[in-house]
């Protein structure tokens, strides 16, 4: 029974991997798509088509269309009562070194010691496991396809509690002028508040699993990804740093309670390509991969 639903689980892992390098999700489509009707600059139009022009040939060949096909992490909802727990990490492993060679993925595991690359995308703490336990049977599986480039501008920022927060859109606005076109823009940025340092980068990282453009369910909140999302936009950084009207795609924000010493800020931006998907996985080995690609343009 256990052998069977872990043959399931790694056939449709390794096919959620392969959609995730080379079908580009549908709100990323719809997102590009529009970005290209609003934007004023030919040469960020361009920049966009050729994104799009990409993508179709990722469908259409079954190739990854970004050369960086990332680093993998890997968020989990695991069930109390589903029937592999502990031997996940292991499971997880084998799905990425068959898919490193099957689709194939690129190499992104360098020894900072050595610089060895490790070649499979595996080594120690690779590939990044995130597990939450929750009531029920099932697990959920949500995986990332994250690039160098993005991943690089990621930040940390520790503000002093006083007026934090009316000053965040100027915070995140200055930190994407820095950022610049080092991020692959038209980016996803999400950005966590409050929590610990370690749990405020959790929270950013995890906003990026939200569908694209859907606003945070707290009013307030939402109120304030729509003023930071027109405030990054202003900036005129456009497409790939070249300049334009769009330079974020949508911007997510999750909040925690903090201490009342502390405002932590975590800030991590996403590239246009934004690689990812959730799969769905019963007892039985039935297994669904949520129907977020498009095959056709």
């Amino acid at each position: 029974m256990k052998d069977d639903l872990r043959d399931s689980m790694k056939t449709t892992l390794v096919e959620a991997l392969r959609l995730c390098a080379t079908h580009a999700r549908n709100d990323v489509l719809v997102a590009i798509k529009s970005a290209i009707e609003t934007e004023t600059s030919t040469i960020a139009r361009d920049q966009l088509s050729c994104i799009l022009n990409n993508m179709r040939m990722g469908i259409r060949n079954s190739l990854p269309y970004c050369q960086d096909t990332g680093s993998i992490h890997f968020f989990l909802r695991l069930g109390d009562g589903f029937p592999i727990r502990s031997g996940l990490p292991e499971l997880l492993r084998e799905v990425i070194q068959d898919a490193t060679a099957l689709i194939p993925l690129r190499p992104n595991t360098v020894d900072p010691v050595s610089e060895m690359n490790l070649s499979a995308n595996l080594g120690n703490c690779i590939p990044d496991i995130d597990i939450i336990l929750v009531p029920g049977d099932k697990l959920q599986v949500d995986v990332m396809l994250k690039g160098g480039g993005s991943e690089n501008m990621s930040q940390l920022i520790m503000l002093p509690p006083l007026k934090a927060l009316e000053s965040l859109p100027s915070l995140i606005a200055r930190i994407v002028v820095d950022a610049g076109g080092k991020p692959c823009p038209p980016i996803i940025l999400g950005i966590g508040i409050g929590g610990s340092a370690s749990s405020c980068m959790k929270m950013a990282k995890k906003s990026i699993l939200r569908p694209l453009g859907r606003s945070n369910s707290r009013p307030e909140l939402a109120e304030l990804e729509s003023k930071i999302h027109s405030r990054v936009n202003g900036l005129g950084i456009g497409t790939m740093g070249l300049g334009g009207d769009v330079t974020a795609l949508a911007v997510h924000l999750e909040s925690c309670p903090r201490h009342p010493a502390s405002f932590p800020v975590g800030v991590i931006f996403q590239c246009y390509a934004h690689r990812h998907a959730r799969i769905t996985i019963s007892p039985n080995g039935s297994c669904k991969i949520r129907d977020d690609f498009s095959n056709a343009f």
